[in-house]
C-alpha cells in the first residue's frame, strides 16, 4: 500500500531555468522511489510545494528502511556512474541562493529545499 499526498501547488512562474527545476524535482522523486522500493510495509510519499514571499519551498517526505542513510555518498555499487544527483541538486540550490537539508527519523526521510525564485 502506498499513501501519496500532494499539498500546495507549483507556481505558474518560477524565476529559474527549466533544466534546473527538472534536476531538483527528478532527483528528489527518483531518490524517494528508490527508498520506497525497499520498504515492505505501509509506504508514505508526500510532496509539499509553496511560494511564500520570494521563497519557493519543496519538501518531500517518504518512507525508508530504518538503517541510517549517508546523504553525502551513494549506496549503489558502481560509484563511478552514481552519486551525481545530490551534487547536482546542491549546485542548483547554490545557484538560486537557497538551502537543502536532509533529515531521517522514525522510518521517514525528508528533503527540504528552499530557493529564492518566486
Amino acid at each position: 500500500e502506498l499513501q501519496f499526498q500532494l499539498d500546495g501547488h507549483f507556481p505558474e512562474k518560477l524565476h529559474m531555468e527549466d533544466i534546473d527545476f527538472c534536476v531538483l524535482l527528478s532527483n528528489v522523486v527518483e531518490n524517494a522511489r528508490e527508498a520506497l522500493e525497499r520498504v515492505k510495509e505501509k509506504r508514505l510519499f508526500q510532496i509539499e510545494v509553496k511560494c511564500y514571499r520570494q521563497w519557493f519551498y519543496l519538501n518531500v517526505r517518504n518512507s525508508a528502511v530504518d538503517e541510517m542513510i549517508d546523504f553525502k555518498h551513494t549506496s549503489k555499487q558502481d560509484k563511478k556512474v552514481h552519486g551525481y544527483g545530490v551534487q547536482n541538486m546542491k549546485r542548483v540550490v547554490e545557484k538560486y541562493h537557497g538551502s537543502i537539508q536532509w533529515n531521517q527519523r522514525n522510518g521517514i526521510v525528508e528533503v527540504e529545499i528552499r530557493l529564492e525564485v518566486c
